[in-house]
This record gives structure tokens, sequence and C-alpha cells, in this order.
């Protein structure tokens, strides 16, 4: 039984809007305002494409699931895997490596009984799908969400270097609160009041802003940047709980750029959103131990284990604050 696309795109969760191209959705993670904003950015737009966080969430009775896919590279890094969890445990997972685009078909086939199935897109590929097919005469329901977050922030944030897209932090944290949200990190970034956009998300409980690390790397001027993005954040979601996340440990940080060392970088980060009125920084140096083992370029991107060790870390962060 085909779910028809109007139907299909209600239970398509991470999307700011959602495009047809010729019978597949194209959801978006950005308004079409925001992407004119970067406009001669070309490797940014291809970032901005990627279904980072995106999911197809719905209960059914269905043994058999399967649908059409359609990538193309929305990252600097090559991985592009689908993840499918039934009842919260992940079931299910295939994708390639060192692909450019791709067309191909996913099936999968399930218990019997009731059951919730989420459908996790790559973090870091746009993605298109069409021809979504259940077992015929299946119940196919989405799921109601209440609690909203949106995540701005860097290539971390987007989900690099995650080999399953429902292990990258932020997919993470969604599943803890069984929240809607959007993530609107793009790799490279740094503080730039001039891509934020009220109306994203605009009653979210949670924003959650990462920046500071390329920030360091590029030599830029931290603080200033930094000031400037959370009093207007602040200003544009006075009713959310903003969050500010300081960088992750990296290997390179003992070195000193033009600017400053990474430490001093991140006290910088750090005293800007403490004089900030409704802003609460978390202090994300330890969430992933200093191994590089953990880290799946040995330096800067963790990796599923590195993820995992993130999202536990900021879970009881959050909690700690959310609890006030």
């Amino acid at each position: 039984m085909k779910i028809e696309n109007k139907s299909l795109a209600k239970a398509l969760f991470g999307a700011v809007r959602i495009e047809e191209d010729e019978g597949f959705l194209f959801p978006f993670r950005f308004s079409k305002r925001q992407l004119e904003r970067r406009q001669g950015e070309e490797g940014y737009l291809i970032r901005a494409r990627s279904a980072s966080c995106m999911t197809i969430d719905f209960y059914t009775d269905a043994t058999q699931l399967e649908f059409d896919y359609r990538v193309r590279i929305g990252s600097g890094k090559k991985l592009c895997f689908f993840d499918i969890r039934v009842n919260d445990r992940l079931m299910f997972h295939t994708g390639k490596m060192d692909i450019l685009e791709d067309a191909g078909h996913i099936a999968f086939d399930m218990s019997e009984g009731m059951k919730r199935v989420t459908v996790y897109l790559p973090c870091l590929y746009e993605t298109k799908i069409g021809n979504f097919c259940i077992t015929d005469g299946a119940v196919f329901e989405p799921v109601k969400k209440e609690k909203k977050i949106l995540f701005l922030g860097d290539s971390i944030t987007q989900g690099y270097s995650s080999d399953c897209p429902s292990l990258c932090y932020a997919n993470q944290i969604v599943r803890k609160y069984d929240a809607i949200c959007v993530n609107q990190a793009i790799g490279g970034s740094m503080f730039n009041e001039d891509y934020l956009d009220g109306e994203i998300l605009p009653d979210a409980d949670m924003v959650l802003v990462a920046y500071g690390t390329n920030d360091w790397a590029g030599g830029v001027d931290i603080e200033g940047n930094a000031t400037a993005y959370m009093n207007k954040l602040v200003g544009l979601y006075p009713n959310s709980r903003v969050y500010m996340i300081l960088p992750i440990w990296r290997k390179d940080q003992d070195r000193e750029n033009a600017v400053m060392t990474f430490d001093e970088a991140r006290q910088v980060v750090k005293r800007v959103g403490e004089s900030i009125p409704g802003v609460t920084v978390i202090d994300g140096i330890n969430f992933v131990p200093h191994d590089t083992s953990l880290y799946e370029d040995g330096r800067v991107h963790p990796g599923d284990i590195g993820f995992m060790c993130y999202a536990e870390e900021l879970g009881k962060a959050l909690e700690e604050h959310e609890a006030k």
C-alpha cells in the first residue's frame, strides 16, 4: 500500500518546508529566505540541503516497509546512511560511503503488531523520498509530538561524522525529549547573526547553540560575533530556554592561532554567554573523552561512540538545568 505524499509529509519531521520533485518528497531544513541570503556561497548551500535530523516517524501494524530514495552529497564527509528504529531500538542500518549521488530502494521486514517506526534520513546528504509503501491495509499514523528543539551550530551538530544518523548527538537529544526539531547546523559555520531567522520554530522550548571551534580556527573576532549573535538570538526567541554549549575537546587545541589559544577562545565564548540574560552556558569540554579513537577523523569530529558520550553528558546537563 503506497502512502501518498500528502500523508507521508505529515510524518516527516525536521523540515521547515517540503517540496515535490518528480513524485519524491524533498525536505529542506532552511527557508528560501535563509538560502537566498547565502547566494554565492556554494559550499554552504550544498551543506544546507542535507537532511540532518530529519525522520519519518509513525505508528503502524505493517510487517513490510519499502521506499525509494535519491541522495546527493551535502557535506564534506561522504557518509550516506539510513537507520530504522522500531520502538526506539535500532533494527536496520544501510547505506554507502564515498558517493556523490545515488538512487536506490530500501525494503525492511518487521514483526507483527502495532509499533513505532522511525526512519532516519542521512545527516550529510540531500535526500528525496518516494514510493513509500507499507503492507496493504496496515495502519499509518504519524507520531504526535509536543516539545520542540532548535539546533544551531557547526559540523559536529550537523552530524559529522556519525555512520548511524540516529546516533548523532542531536538526534539522541531529540529522542530523549521525543521532540520535534529543526537542525540548522552547517559544517564550517561560526557565530553570524545575519543568518538567524526567528520564523524557524518560533515556539521552540529549547534552543541549543554550539559554535566556537571554527571561530577559533578561523582567527575571527569571537567576542564581537558571539555577542551580536546571542543578543539577537535571545531577542528572537524570548520564550525559549537558550543553551550555549562550549566547544568540545579537539586534538590540535594546544596550538596557537593568530588571535588566541583554544582555551582562551572557550573562555571568551563562556564570558559572552554568561553576560546575556536568558542564556545558560554548558561546558562541553569533557562531553567526549580526550581519546582520538572516539573521533572519526582522529581530531575534531566524534564517531558514533563519541556521539553517544556527547549525548549522554549533554542530556544530564539539560536535565539539571530544565529541573530548575
